[in-house]
């Protein structure tokens, strides 16, 4: 059995994306952040020009970054230990983040948590595991079973599946995590570095007394969305149903948050919701009698079941 918290996302329009002002604001703070305005002019012009073909490579698909680099660009940001590297990814996905709009969306119902451990377990062994001939593949020995399950793209759309749902859509995510108000973060405009697992400072004594980057899924009621989501941001990204636009490159799109442009952060995990468009009155619980996994990425679903469609 498969226990969802199901949070009910009302009818109605809601602010999606980023405004041209938001988006400024951010490129301000980011300057500073990664200490740019401290440079001699010679290392500001060569980031600037690397800032431009890093936002072109958003823009389109047949473009790298890597194409034509001077020596002096093939110096800078050249790996994910160097902060530079974060900074050029946060101007990328500035670039790819839509112009804010406002979108009208029917009801419909995600989980409150993304998918831990403990249930991802009961898919592995009922469904999974023994469907592809492997063996079940057990979580880190040191994590808790409230912990989010990391898996592969695949491997979510597939427990979406077999649980009679799907994953969300981008703007289902976007909606559920920031409202309908167009606020940078799930509880309102102004970073809180004590409303998510953004650094070990906060973190819950189990995980950092043991050196574990992951926290339980409820350990921050304070950073909850306005619906009351939980872990929205901070702990791990989340996979969507939605595939990028043909100018960008990749094929699925990861709903991060926009707060992931901080300095110093970057986004290595993606995690798995659960949605519904309609709620069935056997819902929140599933029955698994049937007779998922790196890559970093996790999964929160979204259930939308069949019959509803």
């Amino acid at each position: 059995m498969i226990e969802i918290d199901w949070i009910p996302i009302p009818e109605g329009e809601f602010l999606y994306g980023l405004s041209d002002q938001q988006k400024a604001a951010i490129r301000e703070k980011l300057r500073p952040a990664y200490g740019i305005d401290r440079m001699d002019d010679k290392d500001v012009r060569v980031i600037e020009n690397l800032v431009v073909k890093y936002r072109r490579t958003a823009r389109e698909p047949d473009y790298s970054h890597l194409s034509n680099l001077t020596l002096e660009e093939k110096a800078i940001g050249r790996g994910w230990d160097d902060p530079l590297f974060t900074y050029f990814l946060a101007e990328a996905e500035l670039e790819r983040i839509p112009r804010q709009r406002l979108l009208w969306m029917p009801t419909y119902y995600i989980s409150r948590f993304p998918i831990t451990h403990e249930q991802f377990s009961v898919f592995d062994v009922n469904y999974y595991a023994p469907r592809y001939g492997l063996p079940h593949d057990p979580w880190p020995p040191d994590d808790l079973p409230m912990m989010p399950e990391s898996t592969g793209y695949d491997v979510s759309d597939a427990m979406a599946h077999w649980l009679g749902g799907r994953l969300p859509t981008v703007a289902e995510w976007e909606k559920a995590a920031r409202g309908t108000d167009g606020r940078l973060y799930p509880w309102g405009d102004g970073w809180d570095n004590a409303r998510g697992n953004f650094g070990s400072r906060y973190r819950p004594e189990y995980s950092r007394q043991r050196g574990i980057w992951r926290t339980v899924v409820d350990a921050y009621p304070s950073g909850a969305s306005p619906y009351g989501v939980m872990d929205m941001l901070g702990n791990l990204a989340e996979w969507t149903m939605t595939r990028k636009p043909p100018s960008i490159k990749g094929n699925r799109e990861a709903a991060v948050s926009y707060t992931h442009l901080r300095a110093h952060e970057t986004v290595l995990d993606l995690v798995c919701r659960l949605l519904l468009e309609k709620k069935k009155h056997h819902l929140p619980t599933y029955i698994c009698c049937s007779p998922n996994v790196n890559n970093n990425l996790v999964n929160r679903m979204y259930y939308s079941r069949a019959e509803d469609r």
